[in-house]
């Protein structure tokens, strides 16, 4: 019995490359965007007493910020029309879109989770390369970057927009952007 050297360590060492180059990019663009998104967004919903204790009250301030908000949603819409051409064009955007699509085996996986929960000598469960509670994010995401740009869309170009469907797109889209906002800090940043 020895101690191993960091040699032995690394020739047994299995590393496995989990987003590539491309794939972390795409990444960024996304989370940058996001986070302009986010702040642009709810600075329409902070209360006006907050705006002037912050100096947010300028009224260039509102145009610039909606300005902002648009140039950051357009980028996000490239993003995830370019992430769906990589996911349909590349051997490796076909393999993760199998890989992340719903399977039963993510059902009995969550089962066993809650098994292990709830009694520690119970196994964990061997994962997928993405696991259910991944896809779960992924396909929320999806669902978001559906129902944003098209609620956006209504919003940016409210002229077009009939009244009732211009009050449920405010509603829709304010809510979920509070989902996402919240999804991603309670949910992405503790599993990631």
């Amino acid at each position: 019995n020895h101690l191993m050297t960091m040699e032995e360590v690394l020739k047994i060492k299995k590393e496995y490359e989990r987003l590539t180059l491309n794939e972390r990019v795409q990444h960024l663009v996304l989370l940058t965007s996001f986070i302009v998104l986010a702040i642009s967004g709810f600075m329409v919903e902070i209360p006006a007493s907050w705006v002037s204790a912050l100096r947010l009250d300028y009224p260039t301030l509102f145009e610039i910020r909606g300005l902002i908000h648009r140039i950051a949603a357009v980028i996000l819409i490239l993003d995830s029309l370019y992430h769906l051409g990589y996911l349909g064009l590349t051997p490796r955007g076909r393999w993760q879109l199998r890989e992340l699509l719903p399977r039963k085996k993510d059902l009995i996986d969550l089962i066993q989770v809650v098994k292990h929960y709830r009694n520690p000598n119970e196994p964990m469960p061997k994962f997928d390369w993405f696991n259910y509670k991944e896809k779960a994010e992924y396909w929320a995401l999806v669902w978001g970057n559906i129902v944003m740009p098209a609620t956006g869309a209504m919003l940016w170009f409210e002229q077009y927009t009939p009244k009732l469907f211009l009050d449920i797109a405010v509603i829709v889209h304010t809510y979920e952007a509070l989902l996402a906002v919240l999804a991603i800090i309670v949910w992405h940043f503790y599993n990631a």
